[in-house]
């Protein structure tokens, strides 16, 4: 999720970003632009990020590479 606000204080577009990811950490921070265009490209590189990472599974650190593979494999085929 990303959302957009200006700062009158300091005449800048400020783009701000929180994102939890499948494993449960978060993801979140924010950027300042001059320009109101480039916060808006920014702040979609944002929801697409969020959408990729939304997308993609966690693999737990305990699987062995063998159960890895063969996960990998079948969501690779949901693409495809």
């Amino acid at each position: 999720m990303a959302s957009m606000k200006w700062h009158d204080d300091v005449k800048r577009w400020r783009v701000f970003w929180h994102v939890t990811l499948s494993d449960g950490t978060v993801n979140k921070g924010s950027k300042a632009f001059k320009k109101k265009p480039d916060a808006e490209k920014f702040k979609e590189k944002c929801e697409q990020s969020a959408e990729t990472f939304k997308k993609q599974p966690y693999i737990s650190s305990k699987l062995l590479l063998d159960e890895i593979v063969k996960e990998w494999r079948t969501y690779s085929r949901l693409f495809n």
